[in-house]
């Protein structure tokens, strides 16, 4: 949340309008937060609940059309390494940096942080990123968030057969460098925000329903699971804009 703001005015720039809408999976089954821009740019501290996306615009926009596009960002705290370990890439010096990825598998759905990004990022129309923050301290979280903290990392560039609960990173040599995959180092690959954002599908809300659909399927486990929870990530944004304009 605290890059949310410095996100959003980015969103803007790139799309060329400011009249769009935020949403992002609660962590209850089926339930979604909506921010629009009125709230942000507001005094109000309440945060709009909405059972879909769908009852969401509807009860406030009556029949107005959306046309949607989802996102996928995860963002991964960044270590200053001081030395090097045998971990470290070889050919590297110290100080580098490093953000540990999850493959630890989530209790109801069977699959990880890092699976769960790699197997959505394979529907079509959906863009997803690791966001690696370039920040080190406390004093850096107490100021201003700057947009150039953040570096995007291409999670398409992953190496792909890693398994649960192996140790692996996100690397960089310098704050500026391109990433690494690590244990074993593969190169990755920075992506531009306006790069991100408009390789993202842009479709209907019928569109988008069939899209959830094809989400869960992937983000299931095969195996039956009373999930109590939402099964779709926290890492989603789901941006909802006018189609006129």
């Amino acid at each position: 949340m605290f890059y949310f703001f410095v996100l959003r005015d980015h969103f803007a720039q790139v799309l060329g309008r400011d009249d769009f809408h935020i949403f992002k999976p609660s962590t209850r089954r089926e339930n979604w937060y909506g921010f629009d821009q009125s709230y942000f740019t507001s005094a109000e501290t309440t945060v709009i609940v909405a059972t879909t996306i769908r009852d969401y615009i509807h009860n406030r926009f009556a029949q107005q059309p959306f046309f949607l596009r989802a996102y996928f960002l995860r963002f991964k705290v960044v270590e200053k390494l001081a030395r090097r370990s045998k971990t470290t890439p070889l050919g590297w010096t110290a100080p580098y940096y490093r953000s540990a990825l999850s493959l630890e598998p989530n209790k109801e759905t069977g699959i990880s942080q890092h699976e769960t990004l790699m197997r959505a990022s394979s529907i079509k129309g959906a863009t997803a990123s690791y966001v690696c923050p370039m920040i080190f301290d406390e004093d850096a979280v107490r100021g201003r968030p700057q947009f150039s903290d953040l570096r995007m990392v291409d999670i398409s560039t992953a190496p792909s057969g890693w398994t649960t609960n192996e140790n692996h990173h996100i690397c960089f040599q310098d704050t500026d460098s391109t990433p690494s995959w690590c244990s074993d180092p593969v190169e990755g690959k920075l992506i531009e925000f306006d790069t991100f954002v408009n390789s993202s599908a842009s479709l209907s809300i019928d569109e988008f329903d069939l899209y959830v659909a094809r989400l869960l399927q992937v983000l299931t486990p095969k195996r039956e699971i009373d999930i109590k929870e939402n099964p779709l990530p926290m890492s989603m944004f789901v941006i909802a804009t006018p189609s006129e304009g």
